[in-house]
């Protein structure tokens, strides 16, 4: 059943980007400090105080919290991932399983139920059945 092995390394993808989005959002929460803030005039007017070079801070910050390096990390990681999954889905294609041939007609090219039993030769309450037992089989991934 390669369906399942797909589904597995399509969530590990998935969790990837995940963390990439998150290390992403940091960055970007960290260069927004950098740019130009209105003047707030509620507040009171004081002299003073020493001026501050925000993209340097933006820059120091960010060596700090090793933005940079962790995100070459998550890309090829996310590359390694994506490229598993390339070569899982041909897998899934090339396969004669009826259940992986299911699979792939209902999740990955989104085929209507009436579409994958008249391909397949298949009645429309046995495609359920056997959905129903892809969904219990992949929820337990």
């Amino acid at each position: 059943m390669i369906y399942l092995e797909y589904a597995e390394f399509r969530k590990k993808y998935k969790d990837a980007q995940k963390v990439y989005d998150r290390i992403l959002l940091e960055n970007e929460e960290l260069f927004q400090r950098t740019q130009i803030q209105g003047i707030d005039y509620d507040k009171e007017k004081v002299k003073g105080g020493k001026p501050s070079n925000s993209m340097e801070t933006y820059i120091i910050e960010k060596e700090k919290r090793h933005i940079e390096e962790r995100l070459n990390e998550i890309k090829t990681l996310l590359d390694g991932r994506k490229r598993l999954l390339d070569l899982k889905k041909q897998e899934l294609y090339d396969s004669k399983d009826l259940v992986d041939k299911i699979y792939r007609m209902k999740y990955i090219e989104h085929m209507k139920w009436y579409e994958i039993s008249e391909k397949l030769g298949y009645s429309k309450s046995q495609i359920y059945r056997i959905t129903e037992k892809i969904d219990e089989e992949i929820d337990k991934i």
